[in-house]
């Protein structure tokens, strides 16, 4: 009877310590996840002259970018709540420094120029990958069309 009741509160004992376990398993591979790093190789697009060309990337952006970049692409909090700050994609923010080949290797790969990982939850970067060269183009052009807005973040 004494070994039965050892069992008993030993068991519920066990399962905490496995799900703490557990716990500490998940919070360290997310951890990992997030400040992995990786070096991706730039992949040259033909910049197409043009308003045409121009449009169509301000058209992809205020259709596509502006719901979490904000209207003036200035960047800040997204409408979810939940949602990490979004950055400034104007020539003042973060992609003032990138090259039109920065941005279509990171749409294409989710890797940011200086090799950390988009998001797909809150960053579409699929998405984007799966757009033509020339429509990245397009958006790299009106992107740098843009004023150079400091960050709202």
């Amino acid at each position: 009877m004494r070994k039965l009741l050892i069992r008993i509160t030993m068991t519920p004992g066990a399962l905490v310590g496995l799900l703490l376990l557990a716990a500490l398993d998940l919070s360290l591979a997310g951890s990992a996840r997030l400040s992995r790093t990786h070096d991706v190789r730039a992949e040259a697009v033909a910049i197409p002259a043009g308003e045409a060309a121009l449009a169509r990337g301000a058209h992809l952006v205020n259709v596509i970018c502006a719901t979490c970049h904000g209207a003036n692409l200035a960047g800040g909090q997204p409408p979810d709540p939940a949602a990490p700050p979004a950055p400034n994609l104007t020539p003042g923010g973060s992609l003032g420094a990138c090259t039109e080949d920065d941005l279509v290797a990171a749409l294409r790969s989710g890797v940011t120029p200086i090799g950390r990982e988009l998001n797909p939850e809150w960053m579409p970067w699929e998405f984007f990958g799966q757009f033509a060269g020339a429509e990245l183009a397009g958006l790299w052009l009106y992107l740098q069309s843009l004023p150079a807005l400091e960050a709202v973040v």
